[in-house]
């Protein structure tokens, strides 16, 4: 049941600064007795103090009254609107038009007419336009004008932000204060990979992702502490998969600012994720490149020692025992300095640049290798 109190709060009072249309202004002096005042003269009394503009026509269109509401309207003096045509007041009025507007009070009521107002000054407004048929003897018509300029700028401002959800990129859902899914717009529906039967509309938010817990902290933060939420989730697809996501929740408030429910921006973190994982695979290719460079640079010392002992020992000039085991000794020590860097290659599992060997000859330099 709604609060009486906080309905009360939203009542609007216009007061106006007219003044009632006594009877002498109206015709009969106010001794006259309620039997001797005319119908017509009972209703124009009552068009002179009504809220809404009000324009008594004839059959034709032509102004013979106008209420006081009307001249501040529309800016003629009473005077002016006598004789004006009113297709001078509203754009778009025609002789077809009173025709089928005469046409149909034969049958109806009233008639509701939305259109635009032109004012004296040449300036308008939308309005809604209730026509009547004040007295079939005399055939004069009425019609009732109601700026409707607040209404048509909340009417579009309501349009251009549908129009917003409509077509944007993150996915938009406005969950009730227990989590079920009161709207969602296309983008939603294309992370969840939902077909057109398949709406997610009254299904529960936490039955669509996988940290279901997470889903009430998030609402609790939401609607009780009344702030905002962001964080990441794993969202379930309808094909059974699973997608990262980052969830954005803010309050969903009414007119009075109230929050009744929330309103989620979802993220398809899919893209993202694949392109991190690329980066960090090409970062991977750039150390292993690096590290080869520098294992090689490395490998060559002791490669180059070994190959200059054994030419020379090979070779027919005459060596003494001490400069023939020197070198033995040296291409040993190099050979084992070469096992050393093959057997450390050969144990790389996870690629990263890491200062190598720093014990050996050379190493001093930041070369850097691929090492666990």
């Amino acid at each position: 049941m709604s609060d009486p109190d906080r309905l009360s709060s939203t009542l609007r009072i216009d007061l106006g600064k007219y003044r009632a249309v006594s009877a002498d202004e109206t015709g009969p002096s106010n001794a006259a007795s309620p039997s001797d005042i005319s119908d017509d003269t009972r209703a124009y009394a009552l068009l002179d103090n009504v809220y809404d503009a009000a324009l008594v026509t004839t059959l034709d269109g032509i102004v013979v009254r106008a209420n006081p509401r009307a001249v501040e309207f529309l800016g003629y003096t009473a005077e002016e609107f006598r004789r004006l045509p009113f297709a001078r007041v509203v754009s778009g009025v025609t002789p077809e038009l009173m025709a089928s507007i005469r046409d149909h009070l034969d049958h109806d009521r009233f008639a509701l007419i939305q259109g635009y107002c032109i004012r004296k000054d040449g300036s308008s407004f939308p309005a809604e336009i209730a026509a009547n048929l004040l007295s079939r003897e005399e055939g004069r018509l009425c019609f009732f004008i109601r700026d409707i300029t607040r209404r048509k700028q909340t009417e579009d401002m309501i349009r251009t932000g549908h129009l917003a959800m409509q077509n944007a990129a993150n996915g938009i859902a406005v969950l009730n204060p227990t989590g079920d899914i009161q709207f969602v717009n296309p983008a939603f529906s294309r992370i969840w990979g939902f077909r057109p039967d398949q709406d997610p509309v009254k299904k529960h938010f936490g039955d669509l992702v996988v940290e279901s817990d997470l889903v009430l902290r998030m609402l609790r933060e939401v609607l009780t502490l009344q702030r905002e939420w962001r964080g990441e989730m794993q969202a379930r697809t309808a094909d059974g998969a699973l997608a990262p996501i980052q969830v954005t929740a803010a309050g969903n408030r009414d007119s009075e600012g109230a929050v009744t429910g929330a309103v989620l921006s979802v993220v398809d973190l899919r893209e993202t994720k694949r392109a991190e994982q690329a980066m960090r695979e090409a970062e991977q290719r750039q150390a292993m490149l690096a590290s080869i460079g520098a294992a090689c640079h490395h490998l060559a010392q002791p490669a180059t020692v070994i190959l200059g002992n054994l030419d020379l020992l090979n070779s027919e000039a005459p060596l003494g025992d001490s400069e023939r085991q020197r070198m033995i000794s040296e291409a040993l020590a190099a050979a084992r300095t070469l096992a050393e860097l093959l057997h450390r290659l050969n144990q790389v599992e996870h690629f990263r640049t890491t200062p190598y060997l720093q014990s050996a000859p050379g190493s001093a330099d930041g070369s850097q290798m691929l090492q666990i």
